[in-house]
């Protein structure tokens, strides 16, 4: 193709039609004459039809060819042949008119065939494009760049009004428009705000929003429309700052508000080159461009008021056959974030079933005139949306409703969230309550078993059935702690840790557990900043997600835990995602995996109690739960991402520690103590022991007298005071239950301590130790929980006897 493509002067079509018409004028015209015995009319009208047919169309062939004489001779246009860059003309009626040699080696090049107007390319953007061709005054150039096709390829247009003998637009096509910035990375801010400047010279306004609905860029021209003169927002900024329109609403024509809460109204379209981004670009045309648009896309003068646009609920005018012929915004807003492909009929966007409640209320309110109950509805579409319609009959047509929209989504959400809250409330105190039973149980059974174990040593046959049951009460005894963490009830020993220290301790033994074909990696940031947890509920928790994670890639896989330190500033990016993320400084640990995912209807159910997605047999479905409940206890937060096939990760937040004066990294009764010789735990000290449960004091009882104490014993506080009063002999050490009937633990104490102030105490409980009363913290009292060993409790009378 070499050669000027100038044949296409004028539309040969409509020269044949034109001149065709003047023909068949001219005969009807002599033949009625004929007819009317008036032949000599009848000539000299068709004479009159031919003239005037052959004066248009020379018309018609001059104005073509002083448009193409324009091109070829001396001007700006037939200038740029010179200068290689593609230029064409087309008509009004987007006709070429002329093509230089530059748009025949252009149009080659891209396999685009001869030239023709840019307007019937497989080009993107050609709306946008051809509302700034329309919106064009005389003697002006917008530019506006494209995509072709399917391909990587940009072109920019230089799009120009001429007025020579006719109307013409001349095109300046500018190859590679991502010389000027890469499109393929428009998610990057420098990238938007290059587009943004580039679109500028149209007069095309730009803003991009970010999944939580944040205006993250705005274009100058943009921001001078909303804002005038005064100083815009800092970025990011709400989206219901400049629109009431939400993010799945910004299409076709939007309303925006400027500073002074006036609105104005922009035909609004997507910027295709951000579709697998998660931050999303708009276009925004000028007034000019939307022509008679705004009459037909905003409500009608008789529902055009401020009543019926800023109304705080959803109103829509609708047909009986259930087409929505109006809307406010807040109802377009509902229907939009429906995400439905066709919404303009009641049937598109309610469920079968609810259609023929709304259809069966809108003839009764058409028949009686009579305004329907509230109807509860749900939607089709993705996002779960609820709502309420009231109907009222239309005054200005018999077979019209105005239907009112509530949005009672968050409402409905709230109620299942109390209702769950209560749930996992109720299992919660049911767990703490099981567990404080089982753990007197256990405390027996493993307390009984030491006492065996005293008589029948390794050699005596029955050693391994006393061992076989210990141990099994020992899993118990792990299972009720989960009890426990899930209902936040048991007991923290908080202290200062590095978690970088934590998870090199436990790599051996997390390399073990998932076995050899997972591969393991940790990725941990620089000087990771110390946080205040119990590193063995800790070590639980990174056990747990690890198991999970194991189970979850049965093929093998790979497994990632990485720490690091999250700032204030970061945290407020996380804040926006969770709401209930306040801002501080964290520090996060992560496991990941890429196994087989959750999918999105479980992973809201992943810490609720008892649910599991293993087989069944294959879980108690209270890892999770546990998890949760530590994590919550320690002040932190977990959050899970999930996706089916690709993987699952959790993300902990723990609160960084801030050091005061008097913390320890760690404590002395938490340090491992060195193998010796065997501690001597007899003694002579006479014991108070206070206990309701029978077997649990039986045991405790005879283990201590075993030791050599005096012990006695009372099965409630009020006992145990009757017992004081009655007996002389001097009181050594308490150990007291804490949850007793008639008077508990706590208040004994306090009652003992008005008249023994220097008595030495020791509380049991299958409870945490925070359960204690708030006004002892500060006394001197020790806690051993349930349940415990014959060792662990003889250990603790003496620590605390020697004291």
């Amino acid at each position: 193709m070499n050669k000027d493509n100038t044949t296409r002067s004028f539309d040969f079509s409509y020269f044949v039609s034109v001149g065709g018409i003047g023909v068949l004028c001219a005969a009807a015209a002599v033949m009625m004459g004929v007819a009317a015995g008036e032949a000599e009319y009848g000539y000299y009208a068709g004479s009159f039809f031919l003239f005037v047919s052959a004066i248009y169309l020379g018309n018609l062939m001059r104005q073509a060819k002083s448009g193409t004489d324009y091109l070829s001779g001396s001007n700006p246009v037939s200038q740029s042949e010179n200068n290689g860059i593609a230029t064409i003309m087309t008509s009004v009626s987007d006709d070429i008119v002329f093509a230089n040699k530059a748009a025949n080696v252009l149009f080659d090049k891209y396999k685009l065939g001869d030239p023709i107007s840019p307007l019937k390319l497989d080009i993107s953007n050609k709306n946008t494009i051809k509302s700034l061709v329309e919106s064009l005054a005389t003697g002006q150039m917008k530019s506006a760049v494209a995509q072709i096709g399917d391909t990587e390829k940009y072109l920019r247009f230089e799009i120009e009004k001429i007025k020579k003998n006719g109307i013409f637009y001349s095109w300046r096509i500018i190859e590679d428009a991502q010389s000027e910035f890469s499109l393929n990375n428009i998610i990057d801010p420098e990238n938007i705000a290059k587009l943004g400047r580039l679109f500028e010279r149209s007069d095309i306004g730009l803003f991009a929003i970010n999944q939580n609905e944040k205006i993250t860029h705005i274009n100058e021209i943009l921001q001078k429309k909303l804002f005038g003169n005064s100083v815009a927002p800092a970025l990011p900024m709400n989206l219901s700052q400049i629109t009431p329109h939400t993010a799945n609403n910004l299409k076709n024509i939007v309303e925006f508000k400027d500073r002074k809460g006036s609105s104005f109204f922009a035909r609004v379209a997507r910027w295709n080159s951000d579709a697998e981004s998660d931050v999303k670009t708009f276009l925004v045309l000028p007034a000019e461009h939307i022509g008679s648009t705004v009459k037909d896309d905003t409500p009608q003068k008789d529902t055009e008021n401020s009543f019926f646009r800023s109304s705080p609920i959803g109103i829509a005018v609708v047909h009986r056959s259930g087409k929505i012929k109006d809307k406010n915004v807040v109802f377009s807003n509902f229907i939009a974030d429906l995400e439905l492909e066709h919404n303009n009929e009641l049937s598109d966007i309610l469920t079968d079933e609810n259609s023929t409640v709304v259809f069966k209320e809108i003839e009764k309110t058409i028949d009686i005139g009579k305004p329907s109950q509230m109807v509860e509805l749900d939607f089709k579409g993705l996002s779960d949306k609820q709502g309420q319609f009231y109907i009222t009959k239309s005054k200005d047509s018999g077979d019209d409703v105005v239907v009112y929209l509530i949005d009672t989504t968050e409402q409905k959400n709230l109620e299942l969230q109390f209702s769950q809250s209560q749930k996992m409330q109720a299992v919660g105190q049911l767990a703490g309550g099981v567990a404080h039973d089982f753990n007197n149980l256990l405390t027996a059974i493993t307390g009984f078993c030491d006492l065996l174990l005293v008589k029948h040593g390794p050699g005596d046959q029955s050693f391994s059935d006393i061992i076989q049951i210990k141990q099994n009460a020992n899993r118990a005894a792990n299972l009720v702690r989960q009890l426990l963490a899930f209902s936040r009830q048991q007991t923290l020993r908080p202290k200062v840790i590095i978690i970088t220290d934590v998870v090199a301790e436990l790599s051996n033994l997390l390399r073990r557990l998932i076995g050899s074909n997972i591969e393991l990696k940790m990725n941990h940031g620089r000087d990771i900043e110390p946080v205040r947890v119990d590193q063995g509920q800790l070590e639980q928790v990174i056990i747990n997600l690890c198991v999970n994670a194991r189970d979850a890639m049965p093929d093998g896989g790979k497994l990632e835990i990485k720490t690091r330190n999250i700032s204030e500033e970061e945290s407020l990016k996380i804040t926006e995602r969770y709401q209930i993320f306040p801002k501080g400084e964290y520090v996060l640990l992560e496991v990941i995996d890429n196994g087989t995912g959750i999918s999105k209807d479980h992973i809201g159910k992943v810490f609720e109690p008892f649910f599991s997605t293993k087989e069944v047999g294959k879980g108690t479905g209270l890892g999770l739960s546990t998890v949760y409940g530590i994590i919550k206890q320690t002040n932190g937060f977990v959050f899970p991402e999930s996706e089916l096939g690709v993987g699952t990760s959790f993300k902990i937040y723990l609160p960084k520690h801030i050091a005061v004066e008097g913390d320890d990294v760690d404590d002395a009764d938490e340090k491992v103590k060195p193998d010796g010789p065997a501690q001597d735990l007899t003694g002579s000290s006479t014991i108070l022991l206070v206990e309701d449960e029978d077997a649990v004091r039986m045991f405790a009882s005879r283990a201590l007298k075993n030791k050599g104490y005096t012990v006695y014993e009372a099965d409630s506080g009020v006992s145990a005071l009757n017992l004081l009063k009655e007996t002389e002999a001097k009181i050594d050490l308490l150990i007291s239950d804490v949850m007793m009937p008639q008077m508990d633990g706590p208040s004994l104490v306090k009652k003992i301590r008005e008249t023994d102030k220097t008595l030495k105490v020791i509380f049991i409980s299958g409870y945490a130790e925070d359960a204690l009363d708030d006004n002892l913290m500060d006394k001197d009292f020790n806690f051993l929980s349930k349940p415990f060993s014959l060792k662990q409790l003889a250990e603790q009378v003496k620590e605390v006897l020697d004291k």
